[in-house]
């Protein structure tokens, strides 16, 4: 059996940056007592009682703070973002995590999310599939995959399909 923590959200009146420090000082803690993982949910606009620091950014942070451990995404809401950003951005923590990155999507359901991000809620299954195409197993392959270029010569510079 393995164990980890996950960190959601945190009361509205607590500073982001004491928020950051809480949240490390219980990776470390989970670290030193051989947790094997740490979590992070997403949410947006999650006001006015309760704040959350986005995902990736503060794994990404807490790779360099606690080498070797897993670090995931306890849900991501990947319809809202673009695919390939999120590969790129998932591949590179994991090559920061060492490959001990965990990706855990998810599709939303909060309306106020997708109204923010411009998006009808009715599309978000869609998205998500699509969205898992691009980013599904290594992200990096996956993408090479979907963008490949057909072989011919480039205008202008080398040939990036060799």
């Amino acid at each position: 059996m393995r164990f980890g923590i996950e960190f959601g959200s945190y009361p509205a009146d607590v500073e982001p940056q004491e928020a950051c420090e809480q949240v490390l000082l219980r990776a470390r803690a989970a670290y030193q007592n051989n947790y094997e993982g740490l979590f992070v949910a997403q949410h947006y606009l999650t006001g006015p009682d309760a704040a959350i620091l986005q995902s990736i950014p503060l794994l990404s942070y807490l790779a360099g703070q606690v080498p070797g451990m897993y670090l995931g995404t306890s849900i991501f809401l990947l319809p809202l973002h673009p695919p390939v950003m999120v590969a790129e951005y998932i591949s590179t923590l994991d090559q920061l995590s060492g490959g001990k990155v965990l990706f855990g999507v998810g599709q939303g359901y909060r309306e106020s999310e997708f109204s923010a991000f411009g998006i009808a809620k009715r599309e978000r299954r869609g998205r998500l599939v699509d969205a898992e195409d691009a980013t599904g197993g290594s992200p990096v392959l996956k993408l090479q995959q979907r963008l490949r270029i057909p072989a011919g010569p480039s205008i202008g510079g080398p040939d990036v399909a060799a």
